[in-house]
């Protein structure tokens, strides 16, 4: 008969809108939604421990805003010449647009674990973290270095204890506190 139904449909797509990679970058995001291999935001590793075990020295890691627990048995992640950079919201393209105020990014011992440990030549960066509630028995609740170079940067480290000395870091390397420029 010729009638036409234009009553107006309404419906709605949902999909994972995946931002760029920055080349050479590994992504960490507790909140990915896909499968985890570091190479976007959308794909970053779920965990610190995951990121640090499967990348090669010399990496470079972007973490997202969140809370990253440390690897249970008290020694902490074990670190090389990488480069953790916190303060993302999770979806920036470069460098220079992290807040690590706004968008705090944490990494927490929970009252038993060491975050960090460094035991091998060549510089180790952690810039913009929150390392907190990090213990160990001997020294450095939170990071202990026994070679090569710590570089802090924009960082905050609280509640952290250690049965002997260093509750936050112990280092026979170098440890340069010098600041960063992001």
């Amino acid at each position: 008969n010729g009638d036409t139904d234009r009553t107006p449909y309404t419906f709605g797509l949902t999909a994972a809108v995946d931002v760029p990679a920055v080349a050479g970058v590994i992504y960490v995001n507790g909140a990915a939604s896909l499968s985890e291999n570091g190479a976007t935001w959308q794909h970053g590793y779920r965990t610190l421990t995951n990121a640090l075990a499967s990348a090669p020295n010399g990496s470079v890691f972007w973490v997202a805003q969140g809370t990253y627990d440390t690897a249970a048995g008290g020694n902490g992640m074990a670190v090389t010449t990488n480069t953790l950079y916190g303060g993302f919201q999770g979806h920036e393209t470069a460098l220079s647009q992290r807040d690590w105020s706004l968008y705090p990014t944490i990494v927490d011992g929970g009252g038993a674990n060491r975050a960090f440990t460094k035991s091998t030549a060549g510089t180790f960066t952690l810039d913009g973290f929150t390392v907190r509630n990090c213990d160990n028995s001997g020294a450095g609740g939170a990071i202990t270095i026994s070679a090569g170079t710590l570089s802090i940067a924009n960082c905050v480290f609280t509640n952290n204890t250690a049965g002997s000395f260093g509750g936050a870091i112990n280092s026979s390397g170098t440890l340069d506190l010098s600041g960063g420029n992001n």
